[in-house]
């Protein structure tokens, strides 16, 4: 008996050493170290951290693959102001910043915001063979000069274009280059909006614009286009005063007396250029002396969603670059996460602190450098398991291994399809009225009823109507801002009856009350103003409709 104890007991023990040799345990997940690097006491730094810190998570539970080894995402933030009193960055603070990531044996590096901080950093970075997606500085050279800038008329000789075998380890994911973003303003302002403000507002019929730009080397170039050639980029509707146009510092916390002299002088169109606090400054002096122009340009900080709340809705009616709009659904299919979905994900996050920055505090939605950082990382996941490369990539021969990975991204995001050029620069051929490619674009939005509502491109189902300020134009009902409602403004409206986004006779400058369904309220309010006009030129304000 005692012989079949025994016997019992050893077989016992070797079924269960059996089922502890052969039962697969799940390894635990390895960490790449992501170093990030922008300006983190201000927005743009912080949303890079935060769309980085989406797609954490998202890697948390679903691990990049690398050789049957999972791996999750280890954030290390680097301020590139670092050593700085202010929190903009510099070419000094920039060096300083890189070379601490280095010193921290990051993996790869996204972000970087203010030219004058990344042109010294790319250099130390391409030194050491680094991968670096730029998710932030917008000047053409730091990637592509182009081959011929106007900054210099012969090739840079510093760029992917002009010495591949340095700069193969840089790209950009966001934003489009400066050329590109330019190109956006110069066929939205041409085609649409000069030539109306000109017949609007017009001396001999061209209307009088001004400039407002900060001083930072990303704005020169947009700069020297408008004010040295404003019949090229505005068209030839414009006057450009430069007698009262001006270039701020990114921090300036007054501009009242640059827009008294454009409103003073009859400015009627103000292209603005900002990407700092003077963002903030801008609305609401704008609402403040009852500006009677049209602000348009570049306004990252009017990008954030406490815009409306922080400026007590002084920046009704300011249109801007932009990724997307308030909830724009621009993908309907890219994964893990829609368009809408990772606005509302983002949004409704809880404050968190990463490596001693606080980030999601207050609630808020993302901006350009969130939006492009996050579809970096999650594209870095294909892109690496594509590659079948393991970490730690930390030499020439792990990152030349990778750039031909990276150079073949092509995959479907949150902003549309994305890819590289050749010289890996942001591959965005769409500048126009449409958006006939699908590939991530330059988009305008403007701020109307507290929402940031897409107006450009004009073929989307989501687009809405540009809105003049109702001091500036009340009649609103007219449609194609003749300033005189015809049969023409009642019959587009009849025939879009019954419309709605989506739907083949939809005409979304029909949708007077904003509820996305052309009824018969929008038809009405515009018969029963049949007739009304508004002499032009335009020169009380706010004008007189005469009935």
């Amino acid at each position: 008996m005692r012989t079949k104890i025994i016997t019992s007991i050893l077989v016992t023990l070797f079924i269960m050493s059996a089922l502890v040799t052969f039962v697969p345990v799940k390894a635990e997940p390895d960490t790449l170290k992501i170093g990030v690097f922008g300006p983190m006491r201000v927005i743009q730094g912080k949303g890079l951290l935060e769309g980085a810190q989406i797609a954490k998570e998202y890697i948390d539970s679903n691990p990049i693959m690398i050789g049957g080894t999972p791996y999750t995402y280890d954030l290390v933030p680097v301020d590139s102001a670092l050593g700085e009193s202010t929190p903009e960055p510099t070419p000094g603070s920039g060096t300083l910043a890189m070379e601490w990531l280095l010193d921290e044996q990051v993996d790869l590096i996204y972000g970087g915001f203010r030219s004058e901080a990344v042109y010294p950093a790319r250099e130390i970075a391409m030194d050491a063979y680094k991968i670096w997606s730029i998710c932030g500085a917008a000047t053409d050279d730091l990637i592509d000069c182009g081959g011929v800038y106007p900054n210099h008329p012969t090739p840079c000789g510093a760029c992917v274009r002009c010495d591949y075998d340095k700069y193969k380890y840089i790209f950009r994911n966001t934003p489009t280059n400066v050329s590109i973003l330019l190109k956006n303003m110069a066929t939205f302002l041409q085609g649409y909006l000069v030539p109306k403000l000109a017949y609007l507002y017009g001396e001999a019929g061209k209307v009088r614009t001004a400039v407002l730009a900060e001083t930072g080397t990303w704005c020169t170039g947009l700069w020297n286009a408008f004010i040295y050639a404003p019949s090229v980029f505005l068209g030839p509707n414009a006057i450009m005063d430069t007698s009262v146009s001006y270039r701020v510092a990114p921090d300036a916390g007054n501009v009242n007396t640059e827009l008294s002299a454009m409103d003073s002088a009859g400015v009627r169109l103000i292209i603005t250029i900002l990407s700092g606090e003077v963002g903030r400054t801008f609305e609401l002096a704008y609402a403040a002396l009852g500006i009677k122009a049209v602000p348009f340009g570049i306004d990252v900080l009017g990008q954030m969603s406490e815009t409306w709340a922080v400026t007590g809705g002084s920046c009704e009616y300011e249109s801007f670059l932009a990724s997307a709009g308030t909830r724009t659904p621009i993908s309907t299919t890219s994964e893990p996460y829609t368009t809408t979905e990772f606005w509302d994900l983002y949004e409704a996050h809880s404050a968190i602190t990463v490596d001693g920055w606080p980030i999601f505090s207050p609630a808020h939605a993302p901006i350009y450098t969130a939006w492009g950082i996050y579809e970096s990382l999650i594209q870095l996941k294909h892109t690496l398991e594509t590659a079948g490369v393991s970490p730690p990539f930390n030499t020439k021969a792990k990152s030349d291994a990778l750039v031909p990975y990276f150079e073949a991204v092509d995959q479907v995001g949150v902003l549309g399809k994305f890819k590289y050029t050749t010289y890996h620069d942001v591959y965005s051929p769409d500048t126009g009225f449409t958006w006939p490619s699908g590939y991530v674009r330059v988009t305008i939005v403007q701020w109307q009823a507290g929402r940031m509502e897409l107006v450009y491109p004009v073929d989307r189902p989501y687009t809405k109507k540009f809105k003049l300020p109702p001091v500036m134009y009340p009649l609103i009902v007219d449609l194609d801002l003749d300033a005189f409602i015809t049969i023409a403004d009642v019959s587009a409206a009849a025939s879009a009856f019954g419309a709605y986004p989506g739907h083949p006779r939809w005409n979304y400058v029909a949708d007077i009350d904003d509820d996305w369904f052309i009824t018969i309220s929008d038809v009405s309010a515009i018969a029963v103003r049949f007739g009304d006009y508004i002499v032009v030129p335009i020169t009380t304000f706010p004008p007189v409709i005469i009935t």
